[in-house]
C-alpha cells in the first residue's frame, strides 16, 4: 500500500503523512482524518518536507520488487458543465480568477488581454482546438488539479468558464417538485405574443384590419414578381418586406444571412418581439428558467434553394434551422424542432409545446408558425392540384367558394403554466385550456376530410380542457371556403357538439382566412392571434366573403351561424372559443382557449414620478427610430402609466450598446424630451454608448435617478427591483425596429447568369457628330413669320421669295392674350407656312424665370399649328449655346420652347421643326442652310459653319464602388411614391442614414397613423416611410410645391440641423398632363403645371442646395425626351424633361437619366407602352435600381439613356430622328458652308460645288 502510494500515483497539491506499521494502524488514522482531527507532524525530515510539497525519490525506501496494489482511484469532482443562455454577472466571479483567466487565454490565443471582452462569444475570438487543449493543460497545472477538457466547449464566454473555475458557475438551478410540471393537465397562460400578416406589421394593425373587416388579398407586391415567372401576377395575403433583415443584430454575415431562408430570418425576429412582449430578456429566462424553454415552429414550405440550384452557394437551409436557430441565440435548452403537418403545422407544434410543459421537458415554450411565398412553384402547384379559388377570395362558410388563396404570415407566441405565470407576476393574454391532435385515417381520398375523425378531434381537445361544449362561445374554424370541405367541417363540429343544450342560441364561427388568406403551416397561429385580440378586446370581428351562405349546409336548423360584423362577445356566452387546423394530408389540430384571469391592479393607474426611462439598440439610427415610436406611444390616448413603462423598459428589454434615458414627471415631458432629441439636441436626454457585451459596474445603492441614468447609459448595471418597491406591470412598449437590410440570393444568381439583368443594361450618352449637309429642301415660300425680340435685319432679302412678317416681343406682344391676338390677326390674312424663333438670341429676354415670354410664344405656335397649312409648316428656334456645344458660353436662354420645337416634327407629319444652337446667327446664310435642311432631326448644331447632329453612344462602367455615406443626407424628390419611393427604400437598403422625401400628398401626424380612418394613399406613405425605418433610416418629409421658397428653405434648414448636411439629391418630381393631346389643343394652364417641378422647382432646390456638399444630383428625365417619336401627344410632359437634360449639361455634377418605362413600380411616361415601338424594353426594378448604382458611379456630368434594347429592334441611329425625311438623294452635299459670295441679302444657293 505505501510503495503504490508513494510510486503510483501523482502528488497533488493538498497533502497529509501517515505513519503506521500495520493496516489496522492505518486504518484507525484514516478514521481520525475522516473525522476532522489533525494528524501529527511527521517526525521524519524528508517526510515533513514532502508534506510541504517538495519531491522525494521513494525508489530507495523499498527493496528492488516492491509490487504495485489495487487501491482506490482518484475521485474526480462532480461537476456539470451547461451552457448559460446569457452571461452572469461580472460581479459572480472573483476578479483574481477573472484576471488569471484573462491572462492565460491571452498567451494561449495571441488575443491581447485589454480586447479581452468576459462577456462576448469565445467564436468571436477563432478559438480552435489545439488552442482548447493548451487551455486546459496550463490551467489544469496552474490550479493543481484537472480542468475538464469540456471546460471550453461548455461555455459560451470567458465569464461562464471563470464562474466555473471560481467554484460556483457551474451549479445549476434545481427543477422545483419532482419535475412533472406545474400540473399534469393543467392550463397553460399565453404570455408573450407578436407576429406580422398581410398589412400589418404588428398584431395591433392586425386587429385594426380584422374589426374593420378588411380583405388583405393583394397581387403579389411588384418588387417581388422578378422572383415569379412571366404572366399574371399571383394573389394573396402578401408581407410587404420578406427579404429585410437585420443581420448583424443576430451575430450573422449578411452574405450568411443571404443564404438563409427567409422564413428563418423572420421567424427569429418575431421569437424576439415575443420575448419582448412578455416582458423578458434573455437574462431574464436565464435566471426564471434556467435556459429550460422549448421551442416548436410549423413550417412546411422550403422553396429558397430553388434560386441556388444553378450555383455551388449553400442557399437556404433544412426548415429544422428555423427552430434550432432561435434556441441557438437565444440560449434555449429546452427541446427544440419545427414541425410540418401541412396546414396544421403551427397548431400541432402548440399541442407538442403544451405536452411538453405538462410533463416538466420544459417550463416554458416559445411556440408559432411562418409562411412565405417565395417561389412561382407553389402558385404553379396549387393551381395544378385545383387548390386555388378562381376570384382569389377565401369563401369560408360563403356560397361560391371553389378554392383558397395563400397568405403569409410568422407569428409566435410565448406559453408557461398558468401556476406558474401567475406566480411569476406575468402579464397573461389568454390560457390553452386543452388540445388534441388526430389523422383521419383512410378516406375517398388522400386530401378528402373525414367529419367523423374531425368530430373525434374536437371532443378530445374538450375532455383535454375539462369543459363541454357549453363551455365554448365562439369557434375559430378552419374554414377554406371550398363547397364540400365547409359543410364537411361544420359536420365534424355538430358531432362535436351534439350534447351541447338544444336551446341554447347558435354559436358563432369564422376564419381569419377570409380576411388574410390560408396561411397555411401559420394558420393556425394566425386563428390563434385573431381570438386572443377577441379576448383582448371583448369583441367578436367579422368574417368575410358569406353574405351569401354556402348552400350546402342547413344554416337554419344547425349549431352554428358565421359571425358576418363586428359585435361585443355576448354576455351569455363564456370568453372561450375552439381553434381547428386541418392539413392536406389528414392531420388535425384543435386547440381550446380562455380568456386571461383578470389581472392584479397596478398600485397606480396614473403618471406617478419621478420615473426613470431607458431605451437602447445596437446602432444610432434604430436608437432613433425606437424613440420615434416610443413617442407616438406616450401620445397615444391609451398609453400606460409612466411607471409600468419605465418598469417594463428597465426590465423587460435587453440593454444594447447606444443608449438614452431620461428622468420625467409624466408622459408628457417625456414625449417633449423626444421631440427635442429627435430635432437635433442631444442635451434633451442622457445619451451614451455601453463600451461592449460586459456588464459595467453596479451603482452605488443610494445613487439619484439623474446618477443612475449617466451611470446605465454608459454601460453601467443597475439594480431596477430597488426602484419599484410595489409590483408593476409589463406592458405594452415599442417593439425593438430590427433594421430591414434586403437579402436575397435570386439577385446575385440572376446578375451572375442573365445577361439581362440589372448590370447588363447598356448605358448610352448624347454626343455631337459633325456631317455633310444633306440635299436642300425647297426654298422659303408663303409667309414666314418670324419672332425676334431685337432688330434683325436682312431677314426678308435672305428668306425671300417668302414673305416675313415679324412680331416683336416686348411690343407687338407681351403675353399670352397679346401673343393670341397678333397671330390671329396675321392668320385671318392667310396661312403661315414658316415660323421663325430669334428671341431666344437677345439679351435679357429671361426666358427661363418669366413665364410671360416663352408662353406667349408657345401660345403663338400653338395657333400656327392649329390652322394647319395646306402646304405644311416650317418650325425654327434659334438658340445661342443652348446645347452646351465647344466654342460656345453656355446659355439657358429658350431651353423651355425648345422641348416642344424639336418634337413636333415627331407629331405631324406635314411638320419640319428644328431647334438649331449656332455660335454665328447674324449669318444669315447660314440660318436659311438649316432652315432648307431636309434631315430627320429635330435638334442640330452650327460651329464655324460646321453642322453637328446628335447622335448616342456607349458609355462605359465598371464595377460599382459608390455607397451612401451614412454621415449624410440623401433628398428624393417624389420620395413618398413611385419610383422616388423605390430609390429612398434602395438608398436606405445600401446604408443611407438620413433621408428627406419631398411630396405632394400631405400626411396626418404620427400619432396618428394607426388610425381606421386613414386613406388609401396615405397608408401606403406611411408604411413606406415605416419600411425605411425599419432599415435604419432617420426620414424627414415635407409636403408643397418644390417652388415654394420660403417653405422649401424652412425645411431644408430643419433637415441640416436634424440630419446632418446634405450630400446628395435625386430628382424624381414631375407631374403628366390631362392626357394624351396634340399640342395645339394643350391648355396652357396644364402645360404650367407639368414644367411647374422640373422647371421653377427644380431653380429654386438647385438654388437652396448650392452650399452643400453634394457628391451628386440626379434628375429622373424620361426617354420620351431622348426620343422624339416617343414624344407625340405628351410633348408637355417631354419638354419638361428635355429642360432636366439642359440643366445636365449646363450645371456640373448634375445628372439626368432618360429613363425607360420601369416595368414594376411604373412611371416614365403618360404612355407607358410606347418605348416598345422605338425598339427598348421596360426596365425591372432591379435592373432600374442597378442602373441608378452605376450613374452615381460616373465621374462627369452626363445626359443619359438606360437602354434595353428589345429583340434587337433598337436603332441608335433612327431613334433620334424628329422628321421625315425626303427620298435619298445621290448628290453629295458639303460638309462646311462656303463663305456668302455675294451680300446677305438674297438667299445663298447651297448646290454641290
Amino acid at each position: 500500500i505505501a510503495f503504490t502510494l508513494q510510486a503510483g500515483r501523482r502528488h497533488l497539491a493538498s497533502r497529509t503523512v501517515i505513519e503506521a506499521a500495520t493496516a489496522q494502524e492505518l486504518c484507525a488514522s484514516l478514521a481520525s482524518v475522516e473525522d476532522g482531527n489533525p494528524l501529527p507532524a511527521p517526525t521524519d525530515p524528508e517526510l515533513a518536507a514532502w508534506r510541504s510539497g517538495a519531491e522525494t525519490d521513494w525508489s530507495r525506501h523499498h527493496p528492488a520488487g516492491a509490487r504495485r496494489v489495487p487501491l482506490p482511484s482518484f475521485p474526480p469532482v462532480p461537476v456539470r458543465h451547461v451552457l448559460d443562455a446569457v452571461p452572469a454577472a461580472s460581479g459572480d466571479v472573483p476578479d483574481r480568477t477573472m484576471e488569471h483567466l484573462k491572462a492565460v487565454y491571452s498567451e494561449v490565443s495571441g488575443v491581447p488581454v485589454e480586447r479581452l471582452d468576459p462577456h462576448l462569444p469565445l467564436e468571436h475570438y477563432g478559438l480552435s482546438s489545439a488552442q482548447v487543449v493548451r487551455l486546459t493543460e496550463r490551467l489544469s497545472a496552474d490550479l493543481g488539479e484537472p480542468v475538464p477538457s469540456t471546460l471550453f466547449f461548455a461555455h459560451r464566454d470567458l465569464a461562464g468558464v471563470a464562474g466555473e473555475l471560481a467554484g460556483g458557475a457551474a451549479v445549476t438551478r434545481e427543477r422545483d417538485g419532482d419535475g412533472a410540471g406545474d400540473g399534469a393537465d393543467g392550463p397553460i397562460a399565453v404570455v408573450g405574443l407578436a407576429g406580422r400578416y398581410p398589412g400589418a406589421d404588428d398584431v395591433e394593425q392586425l386587429w385594426q384590419h380584422l374589426l374593420a373587416g378588411r380583405d388583405l388579398i393583394t397581387a403579389l407586391p411588384e418588387g417581388r414578381r422578378s422572383t415569379q415567372a412571366a404572366g399574371e401576377p399571383p394573389t394573396g395575403g402578401f408581407l410587404d418586406d420578406v427579404a429585410g433583415f437585420d443581420p448583424l443584430f443576430f451575430g450573422i454575415t449578411p452574405r450568411d444571412a443571404e443564404s438563409m431562408d427567409p422564413q428563418e430570418r423572420l421567424f427569429l425576429q418575431t421569437a424576439w418581439h415575443t420575448v419582448e412582449d412578455a416582458g423578458y430578456t434573455r437574462a431574464k429566462l436565464r435566471e426564471r428558467h434556467g435556459g429550460r424553454v422549448g421551442v416548436y415552429v410549423g413550417c412546411m414550405y422550403n422553396e429558397y434553394p430553388f434560386y441556388g440550384l444553378d450555383g455551388p452557394r449553400p442557399v437556404g437551409s433544412a426548415i429544422a434551422g428555423i427552430a434550432n436557430r432561435v434556441s441557438y441565440f437565444l440560449g434555449l435548452r429546452g427541446p427544440s424542432l419545427t414541425v410540418d403537418t401541412m396546414c396544421s403545422s403551427s397548431l400541432t407544434a402548440i399541442h407538442l409545446a403544451v405536452a411538453a410543459l405538462r410533463r416538466g421537458e420544459c417550463e416554458a415554450a416559445l411556440v408559432g408558425g411562418v409562411n412565405l411565398s417565395l417561389h412561382s412553384n407553389k402558385f404553379a402547384t396549387l393551381r395544378e392540384l385545383g387548390m386555388a379559388s378562381s376570384d382569389h377570395r377565401c369563401r369560408s362558410f360563403g356560397a361560391g367558394g371553389d378554392g383558397f388563396v395563400p397568405g403569409e404570415g410568422v407569428g409566435a407566441v410565448l406559453l408557461k403554466p398558468l401556476a406558474r405565470a401567475v406566480a411569476d407576476g406575468d402579464r397573461i393574454h389568454a390560457v390553452v385550456l386543452g388540445t388534441a391532435v388526430n389523422h383521419d385515417g383512410k378516406t375517398n381520398g388522400y386530401t378528402v376530410p373525414n367529419p367523423v375523425a374531425q368530430g373525434e378531434l374536437v371532443a378530445e381537445a374538450l375532455r383535454d380542457a375539462g369543459i363541454g361544449p357549453d363551455g365554448i362561445g365562439y369557434v375559430e374554424a378552419h374554414g377554406t371556403g371550398t363547397s364540400l370541405g365547409d359543410p364537411i367541417e361544420l359536420d365534424g363540429l355538430g358531432r362535436a357538439f351534439a350534447s351541447a343544450r338544444r336551446e341554447r342560441e347558435p354559436w358563432p364561427i369564422g376564419s381569419v382566412k377570409s380576411n388574410i388568406g390560408h396561411l397555411e403551416a401559420a394558420a393556425g397561429i394566425a386563428g390563434l392571434t385573431k381570438v386572443v385580440l377577441q379576448f383582448r378586446h371583448d369583441t367578436l370581428v367579422p368574417s368575410l366573403h358569406a353574405d351569401e351562405l354556402n348552400p350546402q349546409v342547413d344554416w337554419a336548423h344547425g349549431p352554428f351561424r358565421v359571425q358576418r360584423e363586428a359585435a361585443p362577445w355576448p354576455a351569455d356566452r363564456p370568453r372561450r372559443a375552439g381553434i381547428s387546423s386541418f392539413g392536406a394530408g389528414g392531420a388535425n389540430a384543435h386547440v381550446v382557449v380562455a380568456a386571461a384571469p383578470p389581472p392584479p391592479p397596478s398600485p397606480q393607474d396614473t403618471d406617478s414620478g419621478p420615473q426613470l426611462v431607458v431605451i437602447s439598440a445596437r446602432t444610432e439610427a434604430q436608437l432613433n427610430g425606437l424613440a420615434d415610436r416610443w413617442r407616438d406611444l406616450l401620445r397615444s390616448p391609451s398609453a400606460p402609466p409612466l411607471a409600468d413603462l419605465a418598469h417594463t423598459a428597465q426590465l423587460g428589454r435587453e440593454p444594447l450598446r447606444e443608449r438614452l434615458a431620461a428622468v420625467v414627471e409624466d408622459r408628457a415631458q417625456l414625449a417633449g424630451l423626444l421631440d427635442r432629441y429627435l430635432a437635433g439636441d442631444a442635451g434633451a436626454v442622457v445619451r451614451g454608448r455601453a463600451a461592449g457585451a460586459a456588464a459595467g459596474p453596479s451603482a452605488a445603492p443610494d445613487a439619484s435617478l439623474d446618477a443612475l441614468a449617466r451611470h446605465w447609459v454608459d454601460g453601467g448595471t443597475v439594480d431596477w427591483a430597488t426602484l419599484h418597491p410595489a409590483p408593476r406591470r409589463v406592458v405594452d412598449l415599442p417593439a425593438y425596429p430590427f433594421a430591414a437590410t434586403p437579402l436575397w440570393a435570386a439577385g446575385r444568381l440572376t446578375a451572375r447568369t442573365d445577361e439581362a439583368s440589372a448590370g447588363g443594361v447598356p448605358l448610352l450618352a448624347r454626343d455631337w457628330q459633325v456631317e455633310p449637309f444633306p440635299e436642300p429642301g425647297p426654298a422659303p415660300t408663303g409667309t414666314v413669320l418670324v419672332l425676334t425680340a431685337d432688330d434683325r435685319p436682312g431677314l426678308a432679302e435672305a428668306f425671300a421669295p417668302a414673305a416675313v412678317v415679324t412680331l416683336r416681343q416686348g411690343s407687338d406682344f407681351v403675353d399670352v392674350p397679346t401673343a393670341v391676338a397678333a397671330v390671329r390677326a396675321l392668320l385671318d390674312r392667310g396661312p403661315v407656312t414658316g415660323l421663325l424663333d430669334l428671341c431666344a438670341l437677345a439679351e435679357g429676354t429671361g426666358d427661363e424665370h418669366d413665364a410671360g415670354p416663352w408662353t406667349a410664344r408657345l401660345a403663338i405656335l400653338q395657333q400656327v399649328l392649329a390652322a394647319r397649312p395646306a402646304g405644311g409648316l416650317r418650325v425654327l428656334q434659334v438658340t445661342g449655346g443652348l446645347f452646351g456645344l465647344s466654342g460656345t458660353e453656355p446659355n439657358p436662354a429658350g431651353a423651355r420652347l425648345s422641348g416642344f420645337v424639336r418634337s413636333i416634327g415627331a407629331e405631324h407629319p406635314w411638320v419640319r421643326s428644328t431647334v438649331l444652337d449656332t455660335d454665328r446667327p447674324e449669318r444669315l446664310a447660314e440660318l436659311l442652310a438649316v432652315w432648307r435642311d431636309s434631315g430627320p432631326h429635330g435638334e442640330l448644331g452650327l460651329r464655324e459653319g460646321s453642322r453637328h447632329r446628335p447622335v448616342l453612344v456607349p458609355v462605359p462602367t465598371g464595377p460599382v464602388s459608390w455607397r451612401p455615406d451614412p454621415d449624410r443626407v440623401y433628398l428624393i424628390t417624389g420620395g413618398t411614391r413611385g419610383l422616388g419611393a423605390l430609390t429612398a427604400r434602395h438608398l436606405a437598403a445600401r446604408g443611407a442614414r438620413g433621408l428627406a422625401l419631398l411630396g405632394v400628398r400631405p400626411l396626418p401626424p404620427r400619432h396618428e397613423w394607426d388610425r381606421e380612418e386613414l386613406s388609401a394613399a396615405e397608408a401606403e406613405t406611411v408604411a413606406h416611410i415605416r419600411r425605411l425605418e425599419r432599415l435604419g433610416a432617420r426620414v424627414m418629409t415635407h409636403t408643397g410645391a418644390l417652388s415654394d421658397r420660403d417653405a422649401l428653405a424652412g425645411f431644408l434648414d430643419g433637415v441640416r440641423t436634424a440630419l446632418g448636411p446634405i450630400g446628395g439629391i435625386v430628382h424624381c418630381a414631375g407631374r403628366s398632363g390631362s392626357g394624351p393631346a396634340p399640342l395645339a389643343r394643350m391648355d396652357l394652364a396644364d402645360v404650367r403645371r407639368v414644367l411647374e417641378p422640373k422647371g421653377d422647382g427644380l431653380d429654386t432646390l438647385l438654388d437652396l442646395t448650392d452650399a452643400d456638399p453634394l457628391d451628386f444630383v440626379v434628375l429622373f428625365s424620361s426617354v420620351s425626351a431622348a426620343v422624339p417619336a416617343l414624344a407625340a401627344g405628351v410633348t408637355d410632359y417631354a419638354a419638361a424633361n428635355a429642360r432636366l437634360d439642359l440643366v445636365a449639361r449646363h450645371r456640373a455634377g448634375v445628372r439626368s437619366v432618360n429613363w425607360p418605362v420601369w416595368r414594376e413600380t411604373g412611371g416614365g411616361t403618360a404612355r407607358p407602352d410606347a418605348a416598345a415601338a422605338a425598339g427598348l424594353d421596360a426596365l425591372t426594378d432591379a435592373e432600374g435600381l442597378a442602373v441608378l448604382d452605376r450613374v452615381l458611379d460616373l465621374p462627369a456630368a452626363r445626359v443619359l439613356l438606360p437602354c434595353p434594347a428589345r429583340d434587337g429592334r433598337f436603332d441608335a441611329e433612327t431613334v433620334l430622328h424628329a422628321n421625315r425625311p425626303p427620298a435619298p438623294s445621290t448628290s453629295p452635299a458639303p460638309s462646311t458652308l462656303p463663305e456668302p459670295s455675294r451680300p446677305a441679302t438674297a438667299p445663298t444657293p447651297l448646290n454641290p460645288p
